[in-house]
């Protein structure tokens, strides 16, 4: 398992303020969006914040802005490692590989950031190899006619290798990204090829390694290619990780939940055989926090990629709004409750102190014929008053009734 390359770079005293700039500025944003750091008010005006200030540490941030091309001292996040800068150079507003014949790999290296490559047909995973198979028919002309790649007749017609990571002009990093052999195998009808799960619908692969675990580039890196490449699917997608971590899945489980309607695969920790009818491996990415409405097939803007977060953390933001009710209306009662127990507890001390007179009411001639204004003045002047109303017995002790005596 290859660990996620971290900032081990030796910096320059002015890349290092650069850097301390940027994290207080990610550890802010990442504080917006992780759970428990932060109050809900207003969840739109909050994501609104978050995608300005994305936009706006790229602008701020990018190495136009640092240093020329020619420069050699390796910057901060945005490290170009060769003698070119890192610019989008696939605006060509159509992808080389947007259609792929059946039977066919087709990879796309034009983009300094990224490479891309496809597989459609009979596709499947094998993870202990690191390599994903493409059998095709002894008699597919097509495919033959797309070779490009290096022949190797034990192998195959056709082997790339990719390493599915949106940083690929910073080679150092890329040195830590796992590499995946993509081979182009005429199919034996001798050999039956065992497939552990049938998937219906096209596969993603990517890599979370590289700089994940940092908020800025969770999100330019990986999410937002991510919604670049996938969102047209529809969510029949299945996105299968190359250096799979669990925190980040759990982190961003909202966010897949609306790209995918299936659980994501870990491909070096899943050993079985997963078989696709199509496969893209690597992410496209259109430049710094971009999306480019020309590249994409549905005219996505970055504002469809706001709207779209908004979409995925609204359930948690709106459970946290109403736990919050909750939590204030359980207080209120607490406090109306504990309200009405001193209001109750002053009445009865209050109580307490009065002097008692008690009346001994009786019938006939004995009987008070004002009593019950002799018990209000009692209670106006601060008696507290107690009527007692004996009944006469016999002598067997039985109730006499109140006709039978005057």
């Amino acid at each position: 398992m290859v660990h996620s390359y971290r900032y081990h770079h030796k910096l320059k005293k002015c890349d290092r303020q650069h850097a301390e700039e940027e994290e207080v500025l990610l550890s802010a944003l990442m504080c917006s969006v992780s759970s428990g750091c932060f109050k809900w008010t207003r969840p739109k005006q909050l994501f609104s914040l978050i995608i300005l200030s994305l936009l706006s540490c790229c602008l701020i941030l990018s190495p136009p802005m640092f240093s020329s091309p020619s420069t050699s001292s390796l910057l901060y996040s945005f490290a170009v490692e060769s003698d070119a800068v890192a610019t989008n150079n696939v605006n060509t507003k159509a992808y080389s590989c947007s259609s792929v014949s059946n039977g066919t790999i087709c990879c796309d290296r034009s983009s300094v950031r990224s490479d891309v490559c496809v597989m459609k047909g009979d596709v499947r995973a094998h993870s202990a190899s690191s390599s994903i198979f493409l059998f095709t028919s002894r008699y597919n002309s097509s495919a033959m006619n797309r070779v490009s790649s290096l022949v190797d007749k034990d192998e195959g017609f056709q082997h790339e290798k990719i390493k599915p990571y949106t940083r690929k002009w910073e080679t150092t990093l890329m040195g830590s990204i796992d590499e995946l052999s993509l081979i182009a195998k005429t199919q034996n009808f001798r050999i039956k090829h065992h497939c552990d799960v049938m998937h219906d619908v096209p596969a993603v692969f990517f890599s979370t390694g590289g700089y994940t675990g940092n908020f800025y580039h969770e999100f330019n890196d990986g999410i937002l290619p991510l919604y670049i490449t996938s969102q047209h699917f529809k969510k029949k997608v299945v996105f299968v990780i190359l250096d799979y971590h669990r925190w980040w899945i759990m982190k961003y489980g909202n966010i897949l939940s609306l790209l995918s309607d299936y659980p994501a695969i870990d491909f070096n920790g899943d050993k079985k055989t997963h078989c696709f009818p199509e496969a893209i491996v690597g992410l496209r990415i259109h430049d710094e926090l971009t999306v480019d409405p020309s590249l994409m097939q549905d005219k996505k803007s970055i504002v469809d990629f706001r709207n779209f977060l908004d979409r995925a953390y609204w359930p948690r933001v709106k459970s946290m709004i109403e736990e919050e009710e909750r939590g204030a209306q359980n207080k209120l009662l607490r406090q109306k409750t504990q309200s009405s127990i001193k209001n109750l507890k002053q009445v009865h001390d209050a109580t307490l102190k009065k002097p008692k007179l008690v009346i001994l009411s009786r019938n006939g001639s004995r009987a008070i014929t004002n009593e019950n204004l002799l018990v209000k003045m009692a209670e106006e002047i601060g008696f507290r008053v107690e009527v007692i109303r004996p009944r006469p017995r016999d002598r067997t002790g039985q109730d006499i009734p109140s006709h039978q005596f005057k």
